[in-house]
């Protein structure tokens, strides 16, 4: 029997691409711009079948931090980036998480 995989979703942003629509506070993952659902829901129910939402890890920033927690009761373990520079440093933050998922 194999594992089931792991989902990393990263949902922080500048919210910028999609401006004026979206702003720090809002980034692109938070706005409905297809359907009644935001792009981090549709995202999420798109894995559903193929990952458990167990495996799924949501990464965000502190400028999105309220917005996603709010958006996702479910998702209890939300962690936060401080900023978005130094990326080689925040996706370490997945990795550690998602080793210390395998290992629950």
């Amino acid at each position: 029997m194999t594992n089931p995989p792991y989902a990393l979703i990263l949902a922080g942003g500048s919210g910028e691409r999609f401006w004026p629509l979206s702003r720090r506070a809002r980034p692109k993952q938070l706005l409905k711009l297809v359907s009644d659902k935001t792009l981090l829901e549709e995202t999420i129910d798109r894995l559903a079948g193929l990952v458990p939402e167990e495996k799924i890890l949501v990464l965000t920033n502190v400028d999105q931090e309220a917005a996603v927690r709010e958006l996702l009761p479910e998702f209890a373990d939300i962690p936060r980036a401080s900023s978005c520079r130094g990326r080689h440093r925040l996706l370490q933050m997945p990795r550690l998480r998602l080793e210390a998922f395998a290992r629950a």
